[in-house]
């Protein structure tokens, strides 16, 4: 056909995976400070001592998951002193799978899935890191429920003479116990939110790597950029569809209408996610009041919804998650925050 002018093998990307959430760039843009950070925290653990624990803090989508890949990327090609093992918590949920994962690492294998209990999978790993002098670095993406976990391997050392670090990148307001804080002791590091100049910087480096030349022409990745509002990974992912928008009409070039029916799919998508009554009375209320503080949010949705504190924090982590507000900490420590909607649609 005339109009056809993709042929079945063909494709405008270059590397569709560029554009996947768990992708690490080659070039690393706009955090080299928390990166820097983190390889401090880790020098000690190269001349065998214990590394600084730290925790990444920050809202969802500023570079924290991948600037701890970074690093334990380099840190693996550099030494075979420290071993860095990187676990997503809220996929592998579990206290035996964590440690499970950590097993895989240390020795090169999964352990049995029945029939070893976790005292004997948590024997085996700190007995062969002692046995080797090695060091521990363990990092905890997502951790809402595990401060167990990260408890038994910062207290290893006193029963099998191991150095052990964890670090743990937390959800907004997800607040540790007094005991696992205290064993814990970590240097916050702290990821803003990117500028609209740095996301539009990204958004070009994403598809001078993902895209053949051509494809995304600067005009269109300012309109994408535009439209990420903040928000990078939503960026990435509209510059993702606008590509198998403009592949789906036999173009061989993103055009601005691409990107309209992306973003309108996009947006329509969030619309038809039910993301709860509750989720959605809280943004209905934040929008309403324009610019609040957490506390007196609380006090008007207490009024409405007859949840607990910690539900609303949940409410309010899944919100921003999903790039509908945005939240600025009004205090050291992220206790009070102030709370605005985004230029979303929901």
């Amino acid at each position: 056909l005339v109009m056809k002018l993709l042929l079945d093998d063909e494709t405008l990307f270059r590397n569709i995976e560029v554009f996947n959430p768990d992708y690490v760039p080659e070039q690393f843009l706009y955090r080299n400070g928390q990166l820097n950070a983190l390889a401090s925290c880790i020098k000690p653990a190269l001349k065998g001592a214990r590394p600084v624990n730290a925790l990444l803090v920050g809202p969802p989508a500023t570079g924290k998951t991948t600037s701890i890949k970074t690093t334990f990327q380099q840190l693996s090609d550099f030494t075979n002193k420290v071993i860095p093992v990187y676990v997503n918590c809220s996929i592998i949920q579990s206290s035996f799978r964590i440690f499970s994962e950590i097993h895989k690492k240390v020795f090169g294998f999964l352990p049995p899935e029945t029939g070893s209990p976790l005292t004997k999978i948590y024997d085996s790993i700190f007995e062969k890191i002692s046995r080797e002098k090695k060091v521990l670095l363990v990092a905890l993406d997502d951790m809402t429920m595990h401060s167990d976990v990260l408890y038994s391997i910062l207290r290893a050392h006193e029963m099998y003479n191991v150095k052990t670090g964890v670090f743990a990148v937390l959800p907004r307001n997800h607040k540790l116990d007094e005991k696992t804080r205290s064993i814990f002791s970590p240097q916050e590091i702290r990821f803003p939110v990117y500028k609209s100049e740095e996301i539009f910087s990204i958004l070009k480096d994403r598809a001078s790597a993902g895209l053949y030349e051509g494809v995304a022409t600067k005009a269109v990745i300012e309109t994408i950029a535009a439209a990420t509002s903040e928000d990078l990974r939503f960026g990435i992912e509209l510059l993702k569809n606008a590509v198998l928008e403009a592949e789906g009409k036999a173009s061989r070039a993103i055009k601005e209408e691409h990107v309209e029916t992306a973003l309108s799919k996009m947006n329509s998508s969030k619309k038809n996610m039910d993301i709860g009554e509750d989720a959605k009375l809280l943004l209905e209320l934040i929008k309403s009041n324009g610019n609040i503080n957490s506390g007196r949010l609380f006090e008007i949705f207490g009024k409405k919804s007859n949840v607990s504190y910690s539900t609303f924090y949940r409410l309010l982590n899944k919100l921003e998650s999903l790039g509908l507000i945005k939240t600025v900490d009004m205090e050291k420590g992220g206790k009070t925050r102030l709370i605005s909607a985004t230029s979303k649609n929901f």
